[in-house]
């Protein structure tokens, strides 16, 4: 297993809803995703499966083959530090972290909360303090270490207003 595959497959946080809300589909995706059990949301901007993604199992896709265009595309930050030289043993102790606070938040939602529903209530200033800073905590350091320059952090907009 090369190096951007362990280090992917160690993570596994872009899957989990924990760094997006969903993955955009293109058109000739859509029936296919749907097919294999995506969640396909379509609005009048575009279309995504939401995430979670169903099809995650631990750390792993068990689509990988024939996952969608945008997922076999996508790089988050600290792949891209691999990809220039960062060493993978500098890099797995801030999937560790990411992973330790995504578990922190999770325990501290309700089960059928998401990820994706706690940073609308962070938001909107609502739900539990102790969720509220769980939230906001893993999003400082998934804009610090995962979130790449194209995407920019989440929480920008949050700390400009």
């Amino acid at each position: 297993m090369n190096v951007e595959s362990q280090l992917c497959t160690s993570c596994g946080l872009c899957c989990t809803g924990a760094l997006h809300d969903g993955v955009k589909l293109q058109a000739n995706e859509i029936e296919p995703a749907r097919s294999i059990g995506l969640p396909v949301k379509v609005d009048a901007s575009s279309t995504i499966f939401a995430l979670p993604c169903p099809k995650l199992e631990g750390t792993a896709c068990t689509i990988y083959a024939v996952r969608p265009s945008a997922c076999a595309a996508y790089a988050c930050r600290l792949l891209e530090e691999v990809r220039g030289g960062r060493s993978l043993d500098t890099a797995l102790p801030v999937v560790a972290e990411a992973r330790r606070l995504a578990g922190v938040l999770r325990a501290a939602l309700t089960p059928e909360t998401s990820f994706s529903a706690s940073r609308t209530r962070r938001r909107a200033g609502t739900g539990s303090a102790e969720v509220l800073v769980r939230s906001f905590a893993l999003d400082h350091y998934l804009d610090r270490h995962f979130r790449n320059r194209s995407e920019g952090p989440i929480l920008s907009s949050e700390i400009a207003s």
